[in-house]
């Protein structure tokens, strides 16, 4: 009888070792919860993995969509990006009058700016 006791305690301390484990790798393991920009121009479209200090060359080779981005702050809900170019964005469909080199995207929200001529249209996605 002793011996079905001993059993039974090694079972009973050896299972609550392992539930504890279980229990805090799964909520100490994050989530892939890795967001992509999307830059859209013309018929250029690219998609990259952001990371802080990263430095984003969109369409090099078209001086109309052409566009140097740094990425400067990476949030689970909203990205902030420093363009090297002036840019325009657009407060409810209308083009902002002020420009900035400053764009700061929320998390799945479609930004749309415009280059200096006001005509060249970029939509910039962080989803």
């Amino acid at each position: 009888m002793k011996k079905v006791l001993y059993i039974l305690l090694f079972v009973l301390i050896a299972g609550s070792i392992f539930g504890v484990i279980y229990y805090v790798f799964s909520e100490v393991t994050p989530l892939d919860d890795t967001k992509k920009l999307y830059i859209n121009c013309n018929n250029h479209h690219n998609s990259y993995n952001v990371l802080s200090g990263t430095i984003i060359d969109f369409a090099q080779n078209d001086n109309n969509c052409k566009l140097s981005l740094e990425v400067r702050d990476v949030e689970r809900n909203f990205i902030k990006l420093k363009s090297t170019t002036y840019v325009f964005n657009t407060i409810n469909d209308n083009i902002n009058e002020i420009g900035t080199y400053d764009i700061y995207i929320d998390s799945n929200a479609k930004q749309v700016l415009f280059k200096t001529d006001k005509k060249t249209k970029i939509e910039i996605m962080y989803k």
